[in-house]
């Protein structure tokens, strides 16, 4: 640890398994203190409230998530007025990107973009978010960035559409803030991800690092670890969000930004059907009721179906209509890279934010070797294992 501290990556997604609204992938990046004590920062993290954003936040009770998230967000500047502010700040392709892709037809951009949500939106409360920083920077752990990746439901649907599912984007959005932080701080991070699906060597599937670049990896079933030459560390780590510092306060900004999208949908929808249900866009009644109730004014507006709700195998739980043919304006911005895509996800979506080992077909035994030889980390990560770390 050099006399300035490592810097620390945090890297979580939200928003893998529903039906509605992003894809959120965030990175929350950390300058750790040579002299932080573990003690210290558990104690200061649990007195602030924070953690996995599945335990602390959620569907109506976000106030904990949005507390913390200002907080941050004040360190780094002045905090947002609004929803659009906030993604101008931390989202890597910002507003004015992301509304260019959508399409010019209909009303399917206003459905996201159109509606001005003010923060704070959920009850949360700016200067307890100021104290809970304040601890966490006497503890030794000072936030220096944060990233977001947010991906619209259409631009799944297209990546579907290529042959690259959830799991895919999830990934790449991953690989994309890790370098990223890599840029910002000007030199080599230690990033923690939650682990993808099944796989076991996700040197194999990066579309943005560079696979050549690894110098030494340590693969495992609970925990693959890579040494990439000119970025750093980087471990994909089953249970992430539970050890590490950095990945719960991603954890937590990243559902704040998801349930911040959300909201501007419900808005939307609201102000021509006040009665709708507040719908969460997971696999629930609620949900299923919002859209069965949305479907003929969506059609009234020509929202398309594949820019409201996520496909599946079968296509479209919210069946495909007549106004579903893209332009070539709305062809989501194809990788810069092209690439087999990890082998396709499950029938059903899962509820979980965290994808399934089923979803992909896990590598053998055999092929978890280390790149450089034959040691591979054997030795799982048990999850009652309650280590608080800010670093592999």
């Amino acid at each position: 640890m050099d006399a300035e501290g490592d810097v620390v990556v945090g890297v979580d997604e939200n928003g893998l398994g529903p039906r509605l609204g992003p894809l959120v992938v965030t990175a929350v990046c950390l300058q750790r203190s040579p002299t932080a004590s573990t003690a210290r920062l558990r104690a200061a993290a649990s007195e602030a409230g924070i953690g996995d954003s599945k335990l602390t936040a959620g569907f109506g009770r976000m106030a904990t998530a949005e507390t913390i998230a200002l907080g941050l967000l004040e360190r780094l500047g002045p905090i947002p007025r609004d929803a659009d502010e906030l993604l101008a700040r931390v989202a890597l392709d910002g507003p004015l990107a992301l509304r260019a892709r959508c399409p010019q037809q209909g009303a399917s951009r206003r459905q996201c973009w159109e509606r001005i949500v003010a923060l704070p939106a959920f009850g949360g409360d700016p200067e307890t978010g100021r104290r809970a920083v304040d601890r966490l920077e006497r503890a030794g752990i000072v936030p220096i960035r944060i990233g977001v990746v947010w991906t619209c439901t259409a631009a799944l649907n297209d990546a579907r559409a290529e042959g690259r599912g959830r799991l895919d984007v999830d990934l790449e959005a991953m690989e994309r803030l890790v370098l990223d932080a890599r840029r910002a701080v000007g030199r080599d991070v230690t990033a923690v991800c939650g682990m993808v699906g099944g796989v076991r060597d996700y040197a194999t599937r990066w579309r943005w690092l560079d696979a050549a670049a690894v110098r030494s990896s340590s693969l495992g079933r609970h925990r693959c670890v890579y040494d990439v030459a000119g970025v750093g560390r980087i471990a994909f780590e089953v249970d992430a969000d539970a050890r590490h510092l950095g990945v719960q306060l991603a954890s937590m900004v990243g559902k704040y930004v998801r349930e911040l999208s959300m909201a501007r949908i419900h808005e939307f929808y609201g102000r021509f059907e006040p009665e709708l249900p507040r719908a969460s866009g997971y696999h629930d009644s609620v949900t299923a009721r919002f859209i069965a109730q949305t479907a003929s004014l969506r059609r009234r507006l020509r929202i398309l179906d594949r820019c409201f709700e996520r496909e599946t195998h079968g296509g479209s739980q919210a069946r495909r209509g007549r106004n579903d043919s893209p332009d070539a304006s709305e062809v989501a911005t194809r990788s810069r890279r092209s690439k087999p895509g990890l082998e396709s996800e499950a029938e059903s979506e899962s509820e979980s934010e965290s994808g399934s080992e089923t979803e992909f077909e896990c590598e053998s035994e055999s092929e978890t070797k280390s790149q450089t030889g034959p040691k591979a980390e054997s030795e799982s990560v048990p999850k009652s294992e309650s280590e608080y770390e800010t670093e592999p």
